[in-house]
């Protein structure tokens, strides 16, 4: 099998994965299901993975990348601007497929992480990922003198909590739609009395 098809089958592979897990939830899942959305054997499945958690594993894997891959800052826009863009991508991520369901998907997933270290350590990755690129906004902008000179690193903790908190909250409660600015709101009022003295 060439290079371009593996690539091509490990992202139907994947594909079929998302669906499979969305349809059936994590307990439920089996190889069959997954087999099932892609249209093809079993054994297809287990020459490229193993077990089920191994295909797990790497959807997490092409699920963060989903979530995360893409969210490039704009050097010449504001630290403002860029800081509050990037957080909004990540509220309501804009693709396809990075929209409620990805969310689903990663949250359900994150669960695992409570007892294996697998995906502990990929969720730990993304977090700090998330850390490190809010903090290098927030120092760029302390630099510009646009932001107060806060700790970065805590309000970068600080965002990265309340982001997490958002997501679930809005994946896991059936909430007022009339109400579903609230938390994004309370999140930028944060950061315009954390960040705000200087602008």
């Amino acid at each position: 099998m060439t290079d371009a098809g593996s690539d091509e089958t490990r992202a139907e592979i994947m594909q079929a994965t998302f669906q499979a897990l969305r349809r059936h939830g994590y307990a439920d899942l089996s190889i069959e299901h997954i087999s099932g959305e892609l249209g093809k054997s079993k054994s297809l499945l287990y020459y490229y993975y193993e077990s089920k958690d191994e295909v797990l594993l790497a959807l997490l894997d092409h699920a963060i990348e989903e979530y995360v891959g893409d969210l490039d800052v704009d050097a010449e826009t504001s630290p403002e601007t860029a800081l509050k863009q990037f957080l909004d991508t990540l509220l309501a991520p804009p693709t396809v497929q990075a929209g409620p369901e990805l969310i689903a998907v990663l949250l359900e997933l994150r669960v695992q992480a409570v007892s294996d270290a697998a995906y502990r350590e990929r969720f730990t990755r993304l977090d700090q990922r998330l850390h490190t690129t809010i903090e290098d906004l927030i120092e760029h902008g302390i630099e510009a003198g646009e932001f107060s000179p806060v700790d970065a690193r805590q309000v970068a903790g600080h965002i990265v909590i309340m982001i997490n908190g958002i997501i679930l909250q809005q994946a896991t409660t059936a909430g007022d739609s009339t109400l579903s600015n609230v938390p994004r709101d309370a999140l930028m009022s944060y950061l315009d009395e954390t960040l705000g003295e200087n602008r």
